[in-house]
């Protein structure tokens, strides 16, 4: 059984904030899944109106995530090698509950 638990998020300042769209800035999360922690580090970019992100792991080469069109989003780089189907599924919910503003 999967046990996970956000252990910590980082984000933008308020003050630093400004439209979605005109500033790249990365967050981070640590992330506990069967007694291992994996550290998240994600960015959101647009590409062609839609939401993307990359996301590198434990310090790893970048992936981009994009939304399936269904019910998450998914690694599309198989360049990078293949993330565990358990971690992939809890970054995407990670992605999914992110606020762009």
């Amino acid at each position: 059984m999967n046990n996970i638990r956000k252990v910590k998020t980082g984000a933008i300042p308020e003050a630093n904030r400004r439209k979605h769209k005109e500033v790249k800035y990365t967050r981070m999360a640590n992330l506990l899944i069967n007694e291992i922690e994996y550290q998240v580090q994600y960015e959101p970019f647009f590409y062609n109106e839609q939401v993307r992100y990359y996301v590198c792991v434990n310090a790893s080469p970048k992936y981009v995530f994009v939304w399936d069109g269904k019910e998450q989003f998914k690694a599309i780089d198989n360049s990078m090698g293949n993330l565990l189907p358990y971690l992939e599924l809890t970054i995407s919910t990670l992605l999914i509950n992110q606020d762009l503003n």
